[in-house]
């Protein structure tokens, strides 16, 4: 048995790629395993790459303190004072710029560990403000992959759509 195969981009009418694969009926499964490792090599580097350049084109310049946005992102291990640390670092961020995304799905995530360790003595109010600051970052986040992870997952930790 032998199988062709050959990629095109669709847009351009490029010839991305082109492999011929010879085996016996028996060896279905082997053929089949080899043609689809065969082209996801050739796709993967190149998704890869259109994905960091349209991560890179979402991100807008922001005016928030990004040093601290960057220091409250490291409270590990995870302690109920790095985490208050890192929420009061967070919300300096956002107060300087209340659409700066990073630091509204940190502090969403921030919120979600002070009520998923019993850390707060409201935890109704802290699942609240995890939630409204999730929805927010989804808002301005502009598919940015990482405030799209935290926000995601504070939301699908509560139960809630994730819905923008």
């Amino acid at each position: 048995m032998r199988i062709t195969g050959q990629l095109i981009d669709a847009l351009t009418g490029t010839h991305l790629w082109a492999n011929r694969f010879d085996g016996s009926l028996e060896d279905i499964f082997e053929l089949q395993d080899q043609v689809a490792v065969s082209v996801a090599g050739v796709i993967e580097p190149t998704l890869l790459a259109a994905e960091m350049r349209r991560s890179a084109a979402c991100r807008r310049p922001t005016s928030a303190p990004t040093t601290s946005t960057s220091r409250a992102r490291s409270p590990y291990p995870i302690t109920r004072e790095r985490t208050l640390d890192a929420l009061g670092l967070l919300e300096q961020a956002i107060a300087v710029d209340r659409h700066y995304g990073p630091a509204l799905s940190w502090a969403a995530i921030c919120h979600m560990h002070l009520v998923r360790d019993g850390w707060t003595e409201e935890p109704e109010t802290s699942r609240r403000k995890a939630s409204d600051l999730a929805r927010q970052a989804l808002q301005v986040g502009e598919n940015d992959p990482g405030i799209l992870v935290n926000a995601g997952f504070v939301l699908a930790y509560f139960g809630e759509d994730i819905v923008r």
